[in-house]
């Protein structure tokens, strides 16, 4: 368990009492999209100026971007809805609404957005047989942070493995 004590992620509790706590109750408090909820789940990430590939400088400043919210035997928010929801909070920006194609990969790959790592893409689809609501996800990486990631694995042991498991997940040979 994380308390404040923790030297890692224990500043993370201050953040997001700071930050995150009050504007997330209101929304589950006044929105009836989340009245007769007992259980919800907020995922954020936390970061500083310097984070990369999950490591972190931990004499700077962080701070918590809210990246999804799940409600527990319902499923995740639904694309549209988290917008709409908690758009005015601190959380992951919108980039792009429409098709999820190949040009669209490229422009992220290529950094036509201005983004420092990449993208969780996220839609919902009709199709039979997915997960809750049709709700599907997918990372894509900036060709410049997998080149960077390449290039840490060269000097570190936790880089290199982060850089194997990104290499499989994004379809890389050697970017």
């Amino acid at each position: 368990m994380i308390d404040e004590k923790c030297p890692y992620f224990g500043p993370a509790i201050g953040v997001f009492k700071n930050t995150q706590a009050e504007g997330l109750e209101k929304v589950f408090i006044d929105n009836a999209n989340y009245r007769n909820v007992d259980n919800v789940i907020a995922f954020l990430e936390y970061f500083g100026p310097s984070s990369f590939g999950c490591y972190h400088d931990y004499t700077e400043t962080f701070r918590l971007s809210l990246i999804d919210v799940e409600i527990p035997k319902k499923g995740f928010v639904l694309p549209s809805q988290f917008v709409k929801d908690f758009e005015h909070l601190d959380s992951a920006p919108v980039i792009y609404r429409g098709p999820f194609d190949d040009q669209f990969i490229e422009d992220v790959k290529n950094n036509k957005f201005n983004l420092k790592e990449g993208i969780v893409a996220k839609g919902v689809s009709p199709c039979k047989g997915l997960p809750v609501h049709g709700l599907w996800m997918c990372k894509i990486k900036t060709r410049w942070w997998m080149q960077e990631l390449k290039r840490r694995a060269q000097e570190s042991i936790e880089f290199k493995k982060l850089w194997e498991e990104n290499k499989r997940e994004q379809n890389e040979s050697s970017a």
